[in-house]
């Protein structure tokens, strides 16, 4: 089993190294004037992770949103940020390379939970492995089936799946944790009844934790709990007990997670993924092949009467009838399943592997198999850019600022800053900004784009906001708006203006 969790973090480094090797310079450049900052392929969305643990590295335990000047309450206590942001000081280093540095360990380590996982549960060796190749290295059928005009969510987001969140070290980290989760719940089944209430508590802080962390996790791993403390075997007259624990260690996180959800603006990033635009037939294509082999398993599971599979089974199903009713809803509450439908998905087709039907699941892991090969290549292919290297000197010297300052800058330019300078932006996210798109106008409007704009538009902007600072280019209309403002740095043919 080794050998495959060491297959795995060769994959995960490589996918980050690989982009180097055919860039330009010292192998860090990915363009002439841009900085690689490992294989992220939607920068805003990475960004916006790192810029909550800049502010942890800067002391803040209690978080904002950077990406808006709308007033809310700092009210975000997420313990993987603080941890990202203790990090990031300790070491002199980027969140955002710790995040990368994270991401490309919790991939062996999700691997490595897997297999203990399968192993509490009972699985055979033969299993034990499929449990790990599934949940590691396969997708949807999306590569087989876009050219009959067909395609699922696997093709498109890339942090619903283990095989593709190398470019989501936050999601991959949260996996891992999921998988950490589970371990223990499978640990307390086992547990000798003297034992159980610890086991028990154990179980809430791990899931009260990790929702903290990732809090789209909370309702699949509390049912999985529920459902593991009431089918858990000698637990007769002492399961209210159980559930009582596990309740007061949930509930307060339950609670925090609904106050911050109704707050301002924390609201609106709270329904971020109803921006996303994905049918429930992507949906379903996407995650075909798991629920086949989920259901197999499931099944099996209740032939066999393994009750400890129930609260895998309960996961599963409950994520099912999630996609199919609200579709995009998927994009965020099926985050880890997949662990899930692996492990099912490995007890459900081992028998068939030494069946006449072994070589319809040998061809079915193929195609998983296929689309993930498919799914890194459209990943390292769709590699955008990094920040440039004159908007990042820029960056590092808004950073030697007291405080958390404001600072103006146009959209193609402001989702690094919160990140790599601690700032807060006018705009620059499609989530986290409240109307983003009609702010990105006034923007360009006031200059900051690439357009005309218009002096009035630019004073306007200023008067209403108050900015410590603006970020603009040398030959934007911005910069001829701002007179004689004084140039606190340069950097190419980026100005960093004091107004």
């Amino acid at each position: 089993m080794l050998w495959v969790l060491f297959v795995d973090f060769a994959i995960q480094v490589g996918l980050h190294v690989i982009p180097m090797m055919h860039l330009p310079g010292l192998g860090f450049a990915h363009g002439p004037h841009s900085v690689y900052v490992g294989l992220l392929c939607y920068e805003a969305d990475n960004f916006s992770y790192a810029a909550w643990a800049a502010q942890a590295q800067r002391g803040h335990v209690l978080l904002t949103d950077l990406f808006t000047t709308e007033p809310h309450a700092a009210f975000l206590f997420n313990p993987y940020f603080l941890v990202v942001g203790c990090l990031a000081w300790l070491t002199g280093s980027n969140p955002m390379v710790v995040m990368v540095v994270l991401g490309v360990v919790a991939a062996p380590l999700l691997g490595l939970l897997v297999d203990r996982i399968a192993a509490a549960l009972r699985f055979s060796a033969r299993a034990r492995f499929l449990a790990v190749t599934l949940v590691l290295f396969c997708t949807g059928p999306s590569a087989i089936l876009r050219p009959f005009g067909w395609g699922g969510i696997d093709a498109s987001y890339f942090d619903l799946f283990p095989a593709t969140m190398v470019s989501f070290p936050y999601q991959a980290a949260a996996a891992a944790g999921a998988a950490c989760s589970v371990l223990l719940m499978c640990r307390m089944w086992n547990s000798p009844p003297g034992r159980r209430m610890a086991w028990v508590a154990g179980c809430g802080l791990a899931v009260g934790v990790l929702s903290l962390c990732r809090p789209y996790l909370l309702p699949c791993l509390a049912l999985m709990l529920m459902v593991s403390v009431v089918l858990m075997p000698g637990g007769a007259g002492r399961r209210y007990r159980y559930l009582g624990v596990a309740l007061a260690l949930l509930l307060p996180v339950a609670l925090y997670v609904g106050v911050l959800s109704h707050l301002p603006v924390w609201h609106d990033v709270a329904l971020g993924y109803q921006r996303i635009l994905v049918s429930r037939p992507e949906v379903a294509a996407g995650f075909s092949l798991f629920w086949l082999a989920g259901t197999l398993g499931a099944v099996r599971a209740w032939r066999a009467r393994r009750w400890e599979l129930a609260p895998l089974c309960a996961w599963a199903g409950v994520t099912v009838v999630v996609s199919l009713a609200l579709g995009r809803a998927a994009t965020k509450f099926d985050d880890s399943v997949v662990i899930v439908f692996g492990l099912l998905g490995a007890y459900g087709l081992e028998p068939l592997l030494a069946g006449p039907r072994r070589i319809a699941v040998l061809l079915g892991i193929g195609v998983a198999l296929a689309s993930t090969v498919n799914g890194w290549a459209a990943m390292v292919h769709s590699l955008t850019p990094g920040p440039e290297r004159d908007l990042l000197a820029l960056a590092a010297r808004i950073r030697m600022a007291p405080g958390t300052p404001l600072v103006l800058a146009g959209c193609d330019g402001a989702d690094a800053l919160p990140a790599f300078g601690g700032a807060r932006v006018f705009a620059g996210h499609w989530s986290m900004t409240l109307d983003n798109d009609a702010k990105c106008a006034r923007l360009a409007a006031a200059g900051f784009g690439g357009g005309a704009g218009e002096q009035a538009s630019f004073d306007r902007l200023l008067a209403e906001t108050h900015p410590q600072f603006l970020v603009m280019r040398a030959d934007s209309a911005a910069a001829r708006f701002a007179g004689g403002r004084p140039v606190v740095s340069a950097a190419g043919d980026w100005r960093l203006v004091q107004p």
